[in-house]
């Protein structure tokens, strides 16, 4: 199941991966956006265990509007360095120091520099559910440029099934507290997908993603998404 965890995004559990991901995103306002993501991850160390994390993506954003053309290049790189602390019986634990760099080629793909520990947990509750909790603080510091900044405690839980046939599929909430302005905002997001082969390296999923709050409503109606994800090792 942690396999699974890994696509539904539990960023100290990940493998090396090679995805691509287009993302719709239906915002206020009637305003949209389309995204295609191509994003390499790459994993230098012991497995699951303590290693460096790189990922490095290239986005296209697609806005429904002539006001703001579409924006392509290399987004925001980001660093982690992971510590599976943590393997018995069942039970997975592991922490993270993330630090997202500003290396964007336009600031609409990118973010600025942000400074995130993780913490997660994985519980196997059955030969097929998992149970997976992550706890980040997400904090941007340096020259900001245009982008605002960003303070925010968020828990993600997730709930992951597998299912007869290779299929699986995941819920996940993203409760996010803005410290910057006291805000709370909850999203709800809906996984379900296939591994493609019995080695579990290949895996095609859709995702559906709507917000529970009027503060998560304010950035996002509804979001639909597909990717297609190959895991690979050295």
């Amino acid at each position: 199941m942690l396999d699974v965890l890994e696509i539904v995004d539990a960023p100290v559990f990940e493998r090396n991966m090679l995805q691509t991901k287009y993302e719709w995103t239906q915002k206020a306002a009637g305003a949209a956006l389309g995204q295609l993501t191509f994003k390499p991850v790459f994993v230098f160390g012991a497995e699951r265990e303590f290693a460096l994390r790189i990922e490095a993506p290239i986005e296209t954003l697609y806005p429904n509007t002539s006001a703001a053309p579409t924006v392509s290049g290399f987004a925001t790189l980001t660093t982690t360095l992971m510590w599976g602390f943590f393997n018995v019986e069942g039970i997975r634990q592991s922490i993270g120091l993330e630090l997202q760099w500003n290396t964007a080629t336009h600031p609409a793909v990118g973010l600025p520099w942000i400074l995130e520990p993780v913490y997660a947990v994985a519980f196997r509750l059955g030969p097929t559910v998992a149970l997976s909790v992550e706890l980040n603080w997400q904090r941007s510091f340096g020259d900001l440029g245009t982008y605002e900044p960003v303070n925010t405690l968020q828990l993600k839980p997730t709930l992951s099934v597998g299912l007869p046939a290779w299929f699986y599929v995941a819920v996940q909430d993203k409760t996010s507290w803005s410290i910057e302005n006291r805000n709370v905002g909850w999203l709800l997001k809906f996984t379900a997908g296939r591994f493609l082969t019995a080695t579990k390296t290949v895996v095609l999923a859709v995702e559906y993603e709507t917000p529970l709050n009027p503060v998560a409503a304010e950035g996002t109606v509804f979001l639909v998404g597909a990717m297609l994800t190959y895991f690979f090792t050295w």
